[in-house]
């Protein structure tokens, strides 16, 4: 973009409007005014963006909404140099600066607080709040967790960020004049609800500095398919002994529902926590849920074996819970059970969430580090509507995700139509919803067995089975039944890694091996393109059984890495082929796939951009040019060091805390010193400290099912002096077990 004088006009003009906005608003270093600017398209890569320009002027960003919008914190002092430096500014690095700026705005009390384009729109947000007594969600900019926090210096930690603390209450009182409910200076993004019966006029609410969003808080509950004309239909008794279920030796998963009411179940429960008065309470749900955990296999087709006994963390009403009120519940229960390492999260939002990074979500995302658990999330169902397969294009996106199923370190849980019904079989289920996420990530995850309705939109025939409260098998369907499958899979990686010794079970291991599994197992699955066309919608696949994940064949060899990184520092380590895969030239011709699966620092106040640095690999060879110099060919399919664009690089994974990649060279490729090789890249030089844990997953696999390559390839591995051992006792598949810098 050349810089013109009207360029510099143009902006100058756009920087006194938001001078302007910061000396109305009071702004200072401590409390500044937020101001959007806007990059242009190809300025969006790290090396493109005007870091340099903004620091100068005290400008570095605070945050940032969809790709390539930073919010800046404005004082006047500062947007005064950033004017000065845009119309003085003629080096050349100067001039490439201002060459990505496409424009500056103040955060606007309406558009952007509201997400509405008029003051009626506004109002009647107010309104409705009101009128539905519900409750009214007010998030704020970052700097307000440290005023408010300096201000109750000694409070306990977990008072701040669990709304438990009275005098937070009475802080944003006396602060900003709001009536509060269950305030949380969540990292990043500090909330507060209103109370309907007390709400401000819109007028105040403008004058309140410091607000990011005002929305309706969500309200979240464990079923609603909408098109159904009944949540479920009865199949059958249950007799005596007709259920297997699993004993003391079984995993146990957190179920966070609406409670667990069946005698035949009853044996496999651990343990309860309740928080739904009985008035509120219709345990339907959360008992077919547990009868899946339990027994899913031994009712339905195409559900795995594994097993786990259930934990019911009784926390969603009959009706809905607002969002608040939910998260308190779930955080109760969740640090109330500090053994359970997996939970089941068969509840969504009632409506569609917007593309963003929601509160929930963000809740869940802390609680996920803080007590080091995996949340399995369903996707959430598409309610009176149904999509055909496959889908018919829109310009809008009407079956997105349900909050909290965008979460960075959920897993989360599509639902698939393994008898067929309004879709064909194995197709996604007309009712499942998709992603991608807020920041353009695959969403869901992996997707399960979840069933579907007849043509006529009843339940009947193409459905999942499982236990109802009233003692009898019924059917069912949705993304909430999907979702133990998976749940029960990953309880019992985490217990047969836990067993096992070889490593420590993490949240993002487990994730990892899950996505590992299910997209080498769509590349013999018909019904999923090769080419992740429709990867929004199935996720990377469906996994398989915990003791498949975790044993190889004779003509695999799978081995798992934790690799210790430093940004700024690649990596790389000698990786040997199995033999067999290796022609006397040394081409290798076979499968290889590769994961990565990681824990990024997340930053919710950068919302598109939260993820805050970025892990690629690949699986290749190092080989010597005519020059004498030495360098890596990858001959796994990365390939975002092969695109040149931003959003080229983001749509093959950059940014994604979980990616993978698979190659197939039936003809043979050219190799030399065999290696993986991983590269840290940061959202901004210097803004991450410290290490990274990061897993590699690697399997080969000969073309040729006859051909016996774990033998020799393990023979490989110890020749090569790589310490190792079976990642569990009873299986195949090799860990490094020394964590490698």
């Amino acid at each position: 973009m050349p810089v013109t004088d009207m360029l510099r006009q143009e902006l100058q003009a756009s920087i006194r409007s938001a001078v302007t906005f910061a000396v109305r608003a009071g702004a200072t270093e401590a409390a500044p005014a937020a101001v959007k600017l806007r990059l242009r398209p190809k300025a969006l890569a790290k090396s493109k963006r005007p870091y340099g320009l903004l620091a100068d002027v005290g400008l570095t960003p605070m945050g940032a909404t969809v790709p390539g919008e930073l919010l800046l914190p404005g004082t006047p002092g500062r947007l005064r140099s950033l004017a000065e430096q845009i119309a003085r500014g003629t080096s050349k690095l100067s001039q490439f600066h201002i060459s990505t700026l496409e424009s500056i705005a103040p955060w606007d009390t309406i558009r952007d607080v509201f997400g509405v384009a008029r003051r009626e729109d506004a109002e009647a947000v107010l309104e409705e709040s009101a009128d539905l007594q519900r409750s009214l969600r007010v998030t704020f900019f970052p700097w307000v967790s440290d005023i408010l926090g300096a201000q109750l210096h000694g409070t306990a930690t977990s008072a701040l960020t669990t709304g438990s603390s009275t005098a937070l209450v009475e802080l944003f009182a006396s602060e900003f004049g709001l009536d509060v409910v269950a305030p949380r200076l969540l990292r990043g993004r500090p909330v507060a609800y209103l109370r309907p019966d007390a709400l401000p006029d819109l007028l105040t609410l403008e004058g309140v500095h410091g607000i990011r969003t005002v929305a309706l808080a969500p309200e979240f509950s464990s079923y609603d398919i909408g098109s159904a004309k009944a949540p479920y239909a009865s199949v059958a008794s249950i007799t005596s002994n007709m259920l297997t279920l699993p004993t003391g030796s079984d995993p146990i998963v957190g179920v966070l529902d609406s409670g667990v009411e069946s005698i035949h179940l009853e044996s496999a429960v651990t343990g309860r926590q309740t928080s739904v008065a009985d008035s509120d309470t219709d345990r339907w749900h959360g008992t077919f849920v547990a009868g899946l955990i339990m027994a899913g296999g031994q009712l339905n087709d195409g559900y795995p074996d594994d097993v786990a006994r259930v934990h019911d963390a009784h926390v969603v009403p009959k009706d809905a819970v607002a969002e608040g009120e939910l998260f308190e519940r779930v955080r109760d229960a969740v640090i109330g059970a500090p053994d359970i390492k997996v939970w089941n999260c068969s509840f969504a939002s009632r409506d569609e969430s917007a593309r963003e990074y929601g509160t929930f979500a963000v809740a869940l995302d802390d609680l996920s580090d803080e007590a080091g658990v995996l949340f399995v999330q369903a996707a959430g169902n598409l309610a009176g509507a149904s999509r055909s397969w496959p889908p018919t294009k829109t310009p809008v996106l009407h079956d997105g995700l349900a909050s909290p199923a965008e979460a960075l370190r959920s897993i989360t849980v599509g639902a698939r139509a393994h008898l067929g019904g309004r879709v064909a079989k194995w197709a996604p289920a007309s009712y499942s919803r998709r992603g991608p996420n807020f920041a353009d990530l695959t969403k869901p995850d992996v997707s399960h067995a979840g069933g579907d309705h007849d043509p006529d939109g009843d339940i009947g025939s193409f459905g999942i089975l499982s236990v109802v409260s009233d003692d009898f098998i019924a059917e069912s369907l949705g993304t909430s039944f999907a979702t133990p499958a998976v749940s029960a899979i990953a309880a019992n990686l985490w217990d047969e890694l836990l067993d096992s010794g070889a490593t420590t079970p993490t949240p993002e291991l487990i994730k990892g091996l899950l996505v590992h599994s299910a997209y080498r197992n769509s590349a013999d699955d018909p019904t999923i393109d090769a080419a992740g066309t429709y990867r929004q919608f199935y996720g990377w696949g469906t996994p398989s059984a915990s003791s498949y994940i975790l044993a190889d064949e004779p003509h695999t060899l799978t081995t798992v890495h934790e690799v210790v990184m430093t940004p700024g520092v690649n990596w790389y380590k000698p990786l040997p082929v199995p033999p067999p895969l290796l022609s006397a030239d040394g081409k290798f011709s076979g499968e290889v796939t590769l994961t990565i699966s990681y824990a990024p620092p997340i930053d919710v106040s950068f919302g598109a951009e939260a993820i805050r640095y970025d892990v690629t690999g690949g699986f290749g060879a190092f080989r010597t040019d005519h020059n004498g110099i030495e360098k890596f060919t990858s001959i796994t399919h990365g390939g975002a060091s092969r695109l040149n664009w931003e959003a080229a690089r983001k749509a093959d994974g950059k940014w994604s805390p979980v990616k993978t990649q698979r190659a197939i060279h039936p003809q043979g490729v050219q190799g030399g010193d065999w290696a993986l090789r991983l590269e840290m890249v940061e959202r901004v030089s210097g803004e991450i400290s410290g290490q990274q844990r990061v897993y590699v997953i690697v399997t080969f696999r000969s073309l040729d099912a006859n051909v016996n390559i774990y033998a020799p390839g393990v023979q490989a591995f110890n020749a090569a002096t790589i310490a190792s051992k079976e990642l569990i006792r009873s299986a195949r598949i090799r860990v490094n077990t020394q964590p490698t810098t």
